[in-house]
């Protein structure tokens, strides 16, 4: 386990993004209980689309999560998830783990 790991006490749900359904509406798997550090904090990031949005939230999960997926707090159905709009990563200093950073 890494290091910055051991402090993700948060438990989380996350749900990967399908596509669409067969009436154009998104979809979503099924949901993963994951570990996390969850911070609701407006950050001002960009989108997929290079738009200026705050966030809601800052979530780094210790599993590889897709933008256009969903993630809330605890057992969150996929309707109280939030959508994540934005995914960075940072290799760790020995460069042999992710660090992987979301916007809500």
């Amino acid at each position: 386990m890494a290091l910055y790991t051991r402090n993700m006490k948060q438990d989380a749900t996350y749900y990967p993004p399908l596509g669409q359904d067969g009436f154009g509406d998104l979809s979503w798997g099924p949901g993963v209980a994951i570990k996390c550090r969850w911070q609701d904090k407006a950050e001002l990031f960009r989108d997929t689309q290079a738009r200026e949005v705050v966030s809601s939230s800052i979530v780094y999960p210790a599993y590889d999560c897709q933008i256009g997926g969903k993630i809330g707090l605890g057992s969150a159905t996929v309707d109280e998830a939030i959508e994540i709009r934005q995914r960075g990563s940072s290799p760790s200093l020995k460069a042999d783990q992710e660090l992987i950073k979301l916007w809500l």
